[in-house]
């Protein structure tokens, strides 16, 4: 029976105990939940930064490419009739549409970033130029 009562007692004094005991504990975790939001947050950051100066190049990249490709070879026809596939974009037998996207700001929509001149790339290519509204001829199998 006394044991009844000290398993009672005991209950009371966990139940009745004061409730800050673990705020110590939970006092020493809030700075570094604080510090690892924080870094969350600087690490965001970076990454926006990262991505707005990839955007960046790209668009520099892409106007020094228009701009070489402009300029005019020693036949004096301009670059682009020389080093684009014109077969695989569409423009075959009508280099004039590419020298005139090129130099038209208006129908100039960009270039895109070619990586390993493969389909994807002449396919990225072929929809700036029909974005433009230049019909192109089908796509040589």
């Amino acid at each position: 029976m006394t044991n009844k009562f000290t398993e009672i007692g005991e209950a009371q004094e966990m139940l009745s105990r004061q409730r800050s005991e673990g705020a110590k504990e939970l006092a020493e975790l809030v700075p570094r939940c604080v510090a690892a939001a924080f870094l969350c947050l600087i690490w965001i950051s970076h990454m926006c930064m990262d991505l707005l100066e990839i955007e960046q190049m790209k668009i520099k990249n892409s106007d020094k490419m228009r701009a070489d490709l402009r300029q005019k070879a020693p036949d004096g026809k301009p670059v682009c009739h020389h080093v684009v596939n014109l077969k695989a974009i569409g423009l075959e037998g009508h280099p004039e549409l590419l020298e005139r996207y090129l130099e038209d700001d208006s129908l100039f929509d960009g270039l895109p970033l070619v990586r390993e001149n493969n389909l994807d790339d002449v396919m990225d290519m072929r929809e700036c130029l029909l974005n433009a509204g230049i019909k192109l001829a089908p796509l040589p199998k």
